[in-house]
């Protein structure tokens, strides 16, 4: 098969191509690079749930409209990962998340960037005052966990121009 042949074949399924702004053409809507997606988060993710690597789901929570096209509707699936997971820790150390967004998968994965954050509380406060009250019983206070509870909205972008095809008039 050649290259041509191929190209084409991606074109007609609506497959990620690059190119221009959003506009509606005869047979094609082309969703814009960095166009905004708000996904809802499916899961939990937890520093004490969640190592690094942990692959977690979400879906469109809002459509993407173009031209009046709903071109990804809210329940669109989507998949992230976790990238950073610290424990909470002795001495007040607070638990540390950082999730990535990766694809959309709607029949197909379409790439996605997006970064999801979570810091528990640190608790050092209390160990300051631990170690004035009593000196070396200070590694016992630890932190909390970070968390990200489910329904959690979040914001990704497309990393690449998306072509579809339109509907039949």
């Amino acid at each position: 098969m050649t290259l041509a042949a191929i190209a084409l074949a991606f074109i007609q399924t609506g497959v990620i191509a690059e190119g221009s702004p959003a506009t509606l053409t005869a047979a094609y809507v082309h969703v814009q690079v960095g166009s905004e997606i708000r996904l809802r988060l499916l899961d939990e993710l937890s520093t004490e749930k969640s190592p690094r690597g942990t692959v977690f789901n979400l879906e469109v929570a809002e459509p993407v409209i173009v031209d009046g096209i709903d071109v990804i509707p809210v329940g669109t699936k989507a998949v992230g990962e976790v990238v950073r997971s610290e424990p909470k820790g002795a001495f007040g150390k607070s638990g540390k998340l950082e999730a990535q967004v990766l694809y959309l998968i709607d029949g197909r994965p379409v790439r996605l960037s997006g970064r999801l954050h979570a810091e528990g509380d640190g608790g050092t406060t209390e160990t300051v005052l631990t170690a004035l009250a009593a000196g070396t019983l200070a590694f016992v206070i630890t932190g909390r966990a970070a968390a990200l509870g489910p329904r959690k909205i979040i914001k990704a972008r497309l990393d690449r121009e998306l072509v579809l095809t339109t509907p039949a008039n």
